[in-house]
């Protein structure tokens, strides 16, 4: 990530799990991490000693006004995704953001409105679709004829002594995946798609949705 100014320069707002690895990928393409905000200010401190011109920051708006940014990691809750993007936005910062990007489809519609009327970009986060698997199996499609059913299966621990409400977006969190590699890998089917769900307990959902060749599954 070199602009002809240099070395991209992103900070990471959110100092768990997924801000490591974004502050990690973000220095592996050789682009620059120069700022952490986190309200707890010790997780913030810990991964902006691992790069050498991050600073920590306790808030959105302090990591904004510290110094030049160009693009912003959004790895916070989902509840704040929306704050955080319109400050950044008010900010002339491009976006990446953690799936789900906001709770409803209109209010990202409504965010990526926001963002090109400030020529600005909001990308969500669907890793799945670049790794070598999903290309091979993109390579391979056109050779195994017509697909006629899809189905996947998603068995986590990761509930594991969280509330009911937080199990419930925890499905939330990773229903994206599923849905982007059936967009890369079957665009035509998956634009004429009927969908119908239903959540039998906390932290379950089946979906299926239904098209003129092809048919989906999917259980969690």
């Amino acid at each position: 990530m070199v602009t002809k100014d240099g070395p991209l320069r992103a900070a990471i707002v959110g100092a768990g799990l997924m801000g490591h690895w974004h502050a990690h990928a973000v220095s592996k393409a050789d682009g620059l991490v120069v700022g952490i905000a986190d309200v707890n200010e010790r997780a913030a401190e810990r991964l902006a000693s691992r790069y050498s011109q991050s600073r920590p920051y306790q808030s959105v708006e302090a990591l904004l006004g510290g110094g030049e940014l160009e693009v912003l990691h959004v790895c916070s809750p989902l509840d704040t995704h929306e704050r955080v993007a319109e400050l950044a936005l008010e900010a002339g910062v491009h976006l990446i953001i953690e799936k789900p990007l906001t709770r409803t489809a209109s209010d990202a519609e409504a965010l990526f409105r926001r963002a090109a009327d400030r020529g600005l970009l909001v990308c969500p986060v669907h890793q799945f679709v670049f790794q070598d698997g999903v290309a091979e199996a993109a390579r391979l499609l056109p050779t195994i004829g017509r697909v006629v059913d899809v189905s996947a299966t998603v068995v986590s621990a990761g509930g594991n002594g969280l509330t009911l409400e937080e199990q419930n977006q925890l499905v939330a969190d990773i229903l994206p995946h599923p849905l982007s590699l059936l967009r890369f890998l079957l665009p035509e089917n998956y634009r004429q798609m009927h969908w119908s769900a239903f959540c039998p307990a906390p932290g379950e959902l089946r979906a299926m949705g239904a098209g003129e060749e092809i048919t989906v599954s999917y259980l969690h």
